[in-house]
C-alpha cells in the first residue's frame, strides 16, 4: 500500500509493521505534554504544533473506529490516564490564563483534533479521558467573556457541541449541564423556553424583539403560502400554534420582561401592521377545524389561541381608521399609530390564557436521534476535511512571541 506524502508518512506506514516507532511516539507525546507547563512561550507553541501534527499523523492512518489504537500509539495504555490528565490540566491552564489569542487558538485546535478522531463521537476513546478531566469550566469562562468569546467563540462552541454528544444516550456527561438542552429544528421550543425563563425571573434582555416578531410572522406567511404542499407531510397547525403561543406570552406577560414600555407598544404595532397574516391564518384554521379531517383538533386549538391577537386587531383597527379620518389623513406614520395604541389600551379587553408558560418536556430520543447523529458526524467530517496544519499559524505565533523577547 502506498503511503501519503506527508511529514508523518514514515511512521504511519510503520503502524502496519509492528508499531516500530511506537516507543518514540510515546516519548515525543510525553515531552510535548510536559513542555506545555513551562514558562517558555516559543517552546509551548512548538509543543502544541507538534502535538497537533502528531495526532493528525496517527489518525490519518486507517485505524479501527474506536480510538483505542490511537491512544496506544500516542501515549501507551499503561500511562494513558496520567498522561491525558497532565495534558488536559496544562491546556486548561493555557486557555484560562493570560496568554495570547494565537496560543489559545492552538489549544482549541489540538482539542478539536483529539475529539474528532472518529466519525462516531461515542466511539472515540480519547473523549473518555477528556470527559474525566473536563475542559467544561474553561469553555464556560471563554464564552462568558466578551473579548475571548469574540476570538474563540466558534471553536469553543464547536468543541462543546462534540463533547455534549459523547455517549449522551447512554450516560449523563459529568459537568455537562447543557447535555439535555432543549433543541428543536425551527427553534420555536428554544424561544418559548427563553421567554418562560424571562417571565419567571423577570429578566429584561436589551434586545430588538421586533426582529423576532418579524421572523415569526414570516414563518406564518410561509405556512400560508405553501399550505397545499406542506399539509400532506407536516402538521403546520401545530407549528403555527407554537408561534401564536409565543406571541401570547408577549401579549400577556410582556410588560414583565420586555426592556421598555415602548417595546410593548411596538409589539401591538407589529400585530396590527401584519393583521392580514393573522386573519388568513385564522381563516385557514377555521376551515380545517370544521371539515372533520386529520388536523381537525390542531386547527381548532389554533383558532382558540388566536383570540387575543384577533381582539387586538379588531379593537385598534377601527380606532386607527377613525383617527385617520378625523385628521383628514390618507395614511399614518408609525409614531402616529403608536400614539393611537397608547391612548386606547384602557378599553381593550383580553382573555387570560392559562399554561402559556408550560411546555412539553423535550425528548430527543427516539424521534430526533437519527437527525442529531447525522448532524454531529457531519460536523466532525467537516472539521477533519478543512483543518490544515498550515492554518495553525505557527509562523505568526512564533513571530508574535519573538517580538516580545
Amino acid at each position: 500500500m502506498a503511503c501519503h506524502d506527508s511529514p508523518f508518512s514514515s511512521f504511519t506506514c510503520s503502524i502496519d509493521k509492528g508499531d516500530l516507532f511506537k516507543d518514540n511516539i510515546n516519548l515525543l507525546f510525553y515531552h510535548c505534554t510536559t513542555t506545555l507547563k513551562q514558562e517558555y512561550p516559543i517552546r509551548t507553541v512548538n509543543a502544541l504544533q507538534t502535538l497537533c501534527a502528531l495526532v493528525r499523523g496517527v489518525c490519518r492512518k486507517s485505524l479501527s473506529d474506536h480510538g483505542f489504537d490511537v491512544i496506544n500509539i500516542l501515549v501507551g495504555f499503561d500511562v494513558a490516564e496520567s498522561e491525558m490528565q497532565t495534558l488536559i490540566e496544562n491546556l486548561n491552564a493555557l486557555l484560562i490564563g493570560e496568554y495570547s489569542v494565537s496560543l489559545k487558538n492552538l489549544c482549541f485546535k489540538l482539542l478539536l483534533i483529539l475529539v474528532t478522531v472518529t466519525d462516531n463521537v461515542s466511539q472515540n476513546t480519547i473523549l473518555e479521558y477528556i470527559m474525566i478531566n473536563s475542559v467544561f469550566e474553561s469553555i464556560v469562562q471563554i464564552l462568558a467573556n466578551n473579548t475571548s468569546r469574540l476570538y474563540h467563540g466558534y471553536d469553543a462552541m464547536l468543541l462543546l457541541t462534540i463533547l455534549v454528544n459523547y455517549r449522551k444516550y447512554e450516560i449523563r456527561c459529568p459537568n455537562m449541564c447543557l447535555n439535555n438542552t432543549p433543541e428543536q429544528r425551527r427553534c420555536l421550543g428554544i424561544v418559548h423556553r427563553v421567554l418562560c425563563y424571562q417571565k419567571k425571573c423577570r429578566v429584561r434582555l436589551q434586545y430588538t424583539w421586533k426582529q423576532l416578531w418579524t421572523a415569526l410572522v414570516s414563518l406564518l406567511k410561509f405556512f400560508l403560502s405553501n399550505e397545499s404542499s406542506l399539509l400532506p407531510k407536516y402538521n403546520i397547525f401545530y407549528l403555527s400554534h407554537k408561534v401564536v403561543v409565543i406571541f401570547n406570552l408577549f401579549i400577556t406577560y410582556g410588560d414583565t420582561f420586555l426592556p421598555s414600555p415602548h417595546s410593548y407598544d411596538e409589539l401591538y404595532y407589529e400585530i396590527i401592521r401584519m393583521h392580514q397574516v393573522f386573519d388568513n391564518l385564522y381563516s385557514m384554521a377555521l376551515r380545517y377545524s370544521t371539515n372533520g379531517g386529520e388536523y381537525n383538533d390542531s386547527a381548532a386549538q389554533l383558532t382558540s389561541n388566536l383570540v387575543n391577537i384577533r381582539a387586538i386587531i379588531n379593537h385598534f383597527t377601527p380606532k386607527i381608521d377613525s383617527w385617520t379620518a378625523a385628521n383628514h389623513l390618507s395614511s399614518l406614520t408609525a409614531e402616529q399609530v403608536l400614539d393611537v395604541v397608547r391612548s386606547n389600551y384602557d378599553t381593550l379587553t383580553l382573555k387570560l390564557q392559562d399554561n402559556l408558560d408550560q411546555y412539553e418536556r423535550y425528548s430527543e430520543k427516539p424521534t430526533e436521534t437519527a437527525f442529531f447523529t447525522y448532524l454531529v458526524r457531519s460536523i466532525i467530517s467537516d472539521f477533519r476535511q478543512h483543518i490544515s496544519l498550515n492554518n495553525l499559524q505557527q509562523l505568526s505565533v512564533l513571530q508574535e512571541f519573538s517580538s516580545l523577547s
